[in-house]
C-alpha cells in the first residue's frame, strides 16, 4: 500500500507541476478520464496504463513499477 501511495504523491505533484487534470492526462496517453480516476482511487490498473502514466508525466519507472504490483 505505501508503494501506491507513493505513485500517487508522485502523480499528484507532477499533475499540479504542469497544471494538468485528470482530463489532460488521459488524453495525453490515450485513455479516458475514469480509467486515470479509477488507477488514483486504487482500483487495480493495467500496468500498461500505469506504465503510460509514468511516462507522460516522468515518474522514475522504479516508482510506476512498485505501483503495478497492488
Amino acid at each position: 500500500m505505501q508503494d501506491f501511495l507513493e505513485f500517487k504523491g508522485e502523480v499528484k505533484k507532477q499533475l499540479e507541476k504542469r497544471r494538468w487534470k485528470y482530463r489532460d492526462l488521459a488524453k495525453a496517453i490515450g485513455v479516458s478520464e475514469s480509467t486515470i480516476r479509477s488507477v488514483m482511487c486504487g482500483a487495480r490498473g493495467s500496468d500498461e496504463v500505469i506504465k503510460a502514466m509514468t511516462e507522460a508525466l516522468n515518474i522514475p519507472p522504479h516508482i510506476g513499477t512498485k505501483a503495478e504490483t497492488v
